[in-house]
């Protein structure tokens, strides 16, 4: 007999079903002859550093045991959880990732690109993205983001560009797309994919930091809303979820269901984590149904206050606006951008200043340091964020400050967004001939000109600088000094000083 679906059930938004199974298997206390080896928790509780903390998790940190299911072929809780989640989020399929975004690309690439394939995708993609052509063995035709005139940050690129291309390139395998950017910066979606769906070809969307797109009115419309066939959204961002908590979902039958599946089997561990498999649960079941209104109250308050403070002040301090000039549709109101309108501090540091006085940013540009609020944000965050950076002007504007020369984010001018399909390997690009097979290393100031050997990625936002075997040019050079100047996070590059790079030289080179 068939197990009867969740939403056979009456009011299932309001249960949380994986959630519930961990209870009843914490409620059991029975001995544990099973992995994992700290035995229910047990063993944190001798250790006062960590009893309290790491021996709650450890009670509910199980395995595939009899009411638990299994993530990777999913007949019970799981599967109803997922099931919950598919509805709430307006999708035919949903699958709980445990290894965050990150996977959840690798996989959706993964289902559509086999070796020598290609795909469109915007050359400003995380670069996981990066990674599954890698994995794959495909090809990308990058393509160029618009750069915002105002703020000097790169979104997307335009429905028309990527007509234009599926015109050059019918044999493409899918459109890859990044909705919003890490700033909350949203495109016209809705257009992308009716010109990919008009070519036949499926619109994937790295929707990170979206998932709580669509379920409010004052939010922009989420990727799947806007007509996406595969959606990767991180619910630990913007949705209460733990860290590595994400959802993979799926509508229409453009991409095989069956295929998506496989690949998240290979990707995904084996052992996966319960605490975040519950998470996700329970952050779905946080903003389903009727209690959604109520879900979003306190933290858009709390942002709608504090974007009010910052424009009633005569603060020195700006934040970035959505304008009918810009080059975005939309703003995400959880993300705040703030700037020094007086241009003297960079957003680094202003991040650190910010740091100082007890209030943690998300990451920060040369300009700009991004604050992200959340659901659960208070009036009392605002404030303290408000007073933050009331102290920091009293402080540092009767300075004598050398202003800073403007300069435009996230540089350089994409070098291989021309419209020719990259090819790549498990090594990066797949080179030539006329490249010598080892790397050398070269005085980043010297390097314009060669082919990097490295994926170089600030971190955040995550966004390859260069990839292996991308040309690396005069822009680029000039961003490696200027994140070496404000020491930045950067990824990948094996000298950390950003004094050196490895590159490839062409031969006469």
């Amino acid at each position: 007999m068939p197990r009867p679906s969740s939403r056979m059930k009456q009011n299932p938004d309001d249960r949380a079903p994986l959630v519930e199974a961990l209870l009843a298997y914490a409620a059991r206390n029975s001995s544990s002859f099973h992995v994992p080896g700290h035995k229910r928790g047990a063993s944190f509780l001798d250790d006062p550093l960590v009893s309290s903390w790491l021996g709650a998790v450890g009670t509910f940190d199980a395995t595939e045991l009899p009411g638990l299911d299994d993530l990777h072929s999913p007949t019970g809780a799981i599967r109803e959880a997922q099931e919950l989640a598919a509805e709430c989020f307006g999708a035919d399929r949903t699958y709980f990732l445990v290894g965050g975004s990150t996977v959840g690309n690798l996989a959706m690439i993964g289902a559509v690109c086999k070796p020598g394939d290609i795909v469109l995708m915007q050359r400003n993609a995380h670069k996981s993205a990066v990674h599954a052509l890698m994995l794959a063995g495909g090809g990308a035709v990058f393509l160029p983001p618009h750069r915002d005139a105002a703020s000097g940050l790169y979104t997307g690129p335009s429905a028309e560009r990527i007509d234009e291309q599926l015109r050059n390139f019918p044999e493409a395998k899918a459109v890859f797309v990044t909705n919003p950017n890490y700033y909350g910066m949203s495109i016209d979606l809705r257009s992308i994919a009716e010109t990919a769906h008009k070519h036949g070809k499926p619109l994937l969307v790295d929707e990170a930091h979206g998932a709580h797109f669509g379920l409010h009115p004052k939010l922009p419309a989420s990727a799947l809303q806007c007509g996406a066939d595969v959606v990767v959204q991180s619910t630990h961002k913007m949705l209460p979820a733990m860290t590595m908590g994400a959802m993979l979902h799926v509508q229409g039958g453009r991409v095989d269901a069956r295929v998506l599946e496989q690949r998240l089997r290979m990707l995904q561990s084996s052992s996966p984590s319960y605490p975040i498999l519950a998470s996700l649960d329970w952050a779905r079941s946080s903003v389903h149904g009727n209690r959604r209104e109520g879900a979003f109250r306190s933290g858009l308050e709390a942002v709608h206050a504090f974007r009010n403070a910052l424009k009633s002040s005569s603060f020195r301090f700006g934040f970035l606006e959505w304008e009918p000039a810009s080059s975005y549709s939309r703003l995400d109101p959880f993300k705040v951008a703030v700037y020094d309108k007086e241009e003297r501090l960079s957003g680094f540091r202003l991040q650190a200043m910010l740091a100082e006085h007890g209030c943690d940013a998300e990451m920060a540009d040369e300009r700009h340091v991004l604050l992200v609020f959340g659901l659960a944000s208070s009036l009392q965050d605002a404030v303290r964020l408000k007073s933050a950076l009331e102290q920091i002007e009293l402080r540092y504007c009767a300075e004598k400050q050398e202003k800073r020369p403007k300069t435009a984010n996230n540089r350089p001018l994409w070098p291989n967004a021309s419209g020719q399909p990259v090819f790549f390997d498990m090594d990066g690009v797949r080179k030539p001939p006329n490249i010598t097979r080892e790397p050398v290393e070269a005085e980043v100031e010297h390097s314009a000109g060669a082919l990097s050997a490295e994926m170089v990625v600030p971190y955040p936002p995550g966004i390859p600088l260069l990839y292996p075997g991308e040309p690396i040019t005069p822009e680029a050079v000039t961003a490696l000094i200027r994140y070496r100047s404000e020491g930045a996070s950067v990824q990948g590059i094996r000298d950390e000083t950003l004094t050196r790079i490895l590159v490839w030289h062409e031969s006469g080179i």
